[in-house]
């Protein structure tokens, strides 16, 4: 893969990370299809990608990460208080916590045995689209309500985060859907989605750079830019759409088209 390969879809990153349908398993799967990457060659690269959108949420969402960090000094002195920034606080702790704890087996997991290519990979990725899309439609139907954070809810979107590591299930799909299911609005749901997105995705950079540096391409950095450009131009606009639109039909139709496609393929031998 050349820079201006890096460029389109760290574009495509910017666009697709604050949507609910994948952006790692979409971009995995161009990388799959049109550059002959195995899966997992396409998933360390996908998640590279992300450091430009986590540094777009950093900017978006500055004011709400200020609050956690001057509240810190407080919250270790009195974490038992009941106060908005400790409730905050507590909540995106645990979050990470088990996240990591779930994350980070199954994305070494994956690392280590997606080592496969073409149609088989194609077909992982449109199953677990196939299921973002069924989580989805089945949390729009449940009734939200401006809900207060509650601790309980952070072991719940914890797990449901450290799941995403898996190529295909959206991240922000899956965590807006959990919060959904347990009475948050749709507002507050992305809202939280992307705050504990922060912490996960910082993490998983780290354990890339210790465990998987030999996969880093220079070529990859203005990826990371446009990946950043292109998140901080589109978040404020495709965050509210997301809040209004119901993207479970595009995330469970995109994979039974991607089934289809490589029936199709395999009978007719198209490659």
């Amino acid at each position: 893969m050349d820079a201006l390969s890096y460029i389109l879809i760290g574009i495509l990153q910017g666009i697709l990370e604050w949507l609910p349908v994948s952006s790692k398993g979409v971009e995995a799967l161009i990388m799959v299809k049109f550059f002959d990457k195995t899966l997992s060659e396409a998933l360390v690269l996908a998640l590279w990608l992300h450091i430009g959108t986590l540094l777009a949420a950093i900017v978006y969402y500055r004011r709400e990460i200020l609050e956690i960090l001057k509240n810190l000094k407080n919250y270790i002195k009195n974490p038992a208080q009941d106060t908005e920034a400790n409730r905050l606080t507590s909540f995106v702790i645990v979050t990470t916590l088990l996240t990591g704890l779930i994350g980070t087996p199954l994305l070494l997991f994956g690392l280590d045995k997606f080592n496969f290519a073409g149609n088989a990979a194609m077909l992982l990725i449109a199953f677990f689209l196939i299921l973002t899309g069924i989580f989805q439609w089945t949390a729009k139907k449940k009734k939200n309500t401006e809900k207060e954070l509650i601790l309980k809810d952070s072991i719940y979107l914890g797990i449901a985060q450290g799941f995403t590591a898996i190529p295909g299930l959206s991240r922000s799909g899956t965590t807006v859907s959990t919060l959904m299911f347990r009475g948050y609005s749709a507002r507050e749901a992305l809202r939280i989605s992307f705050l504990v997105s922060i912490p996960a995705v910082l993490g998983v950079e780290v354990l890339l750079g210790l465990l998987k540096n030999s996969t880093f391409d220079v070529l990859i950095i203005p990826g990371i830019i446009a990946s950043f450009i292109f998140g901080l131009l589109t978040i404020n606009s495709l965050v509210k759409l997301a809040e209004k639109v119901n993207f479970s039909y595009f995330c469970s139709g995109f994979g039974l088209i991607i089934i289809l496609y490589v029936i199709i393929s395999s009978s007719y031998n198209i490659s």
